[in-house]
């Protein structure tokens, strides 16, 4: 029986997270199965596998924790750099780039990069989720070379969908809040109309936006469908953002700017074949590249 190794710090079996980040680890570790191969989890919490005992690897997020107290060693991120069998690195975000949270280009990613870009160049394929996502890493990375592959996440299209309803709420954003994900320009763009379902820094609502707190991730389909206009204005360079992809899938008119990543796909996001092609594509690409080569 033979097996893959998936090197990641947050093991997305024992999380509660429901954001786009664990979603792909688990969409990921489903399609490597898909072909027999059996995956095994391995974060810094476990006994350490060295990497050549697997058919070939995947390293996800392997920096995704800003401060470093659940990193794997230094001779453990040597060994998976220097595995001879083929490993891809997978990024859902920047923290392979800089342990600032949000890629905040003033900070000094020098540190991190010292660790992280010998594994990326000797990567068979550097995952992310937008083509803006790799444009971004590259950049942040000093023009790093490299098979970039731009995986579309797959959303729950079965649950995410227009149900036809009223639409009550004028404007709608959701997720966390803060300067870098721009809620304080959609109170600002919106005011009263604008209704924030989310969680964080309360001093970006202004203009009278309306609060509603965190919503559970199995209501949002309702609370999309109730909703006109989805608005999304990050500062960063947002990999993907999931929840415009829903909003679309939704029936809502959708507001972003050139940040988002979804959107630099340049595809229609409202098209459930959409998610179906990536999911295919993505499965060929992993057959070619670390199944049948």
């Amino acid at each position: 029986m033979e097996y893959a190794g998936f090197y990641t710090i947050l093991d997305p079996f024992k999380s509660d997270n429901t954001s786009g980040g664990p979603q792909t680890y688990k969409n990921i570790i489903k399609y490597v199965e898909s072909f027999g191969i059996n995956v095994k989890v391995v974060t810094p919490g476990d006994e350490f596998i060295n990497p050549n005992e697997f058919k070939f690897n995947i390293y996800q997020d392997l920096f995704n924790d800003p401060v470093g107290s659940k990193w794997f060693t230094p001779e453990e991120y040597k060994v998976l750099g220097d595995s001879s069998k083929r490993f891809a690195v997978s990024e859902c975000g920047y923290t392979a780039c800089t342990t600032s949270p949000y890629a905040d280009t003033t900070f000094d990613g020098t540190f991190v990069q010292k660790i992280s870009r010998p594994i990326f160049e000797k990567s068979h394929k550097i995952i992310t989720a937008s083509p803006l996502h790799s444009r971004t890493i590259s950049k942040l990375m000093s023009d790093l070379p490299g098979d970039f592959y731009a995986y579309l996440a797959e959303v729950d299209f079965e649950n995410f969908k227009n149900t036809n309803q009223e639409r009550t709420i004028p404007v709608l954003t959701v997720g966390a809040m803060n300067h870098w994900k721009g809620t304080d320009l959609c109170c600002e763009k919106y005011g009263e109309d604008l209704v924030v379902a989310g969680y964080g820094d309360h001093n970006v609502l202004k203009n009278n936006s309306k609060f509603m707190g965190k919503v559970k991730h199995e209501d949002m389909p309702q609370l999309f469908n109730i909703s006109k206009t989805y608005t999304h204005l990050p500062r960063w360079k947002e990999p993907f953002s999931i929840s415009t992809a829903e909003a679309f899938l939704c029936g809502c008119l959708v507001d972003v700017n050139e940040n988002v990543g979804a959107m630099s796909f340049g595809k229609d996001l409202s098209n459930t074949e959409v998610y179906v092609e990536s999911a295919n594509d993505f499965k060929q690409m992993i057959k070619e590249n670390f199944i049948d080569y």
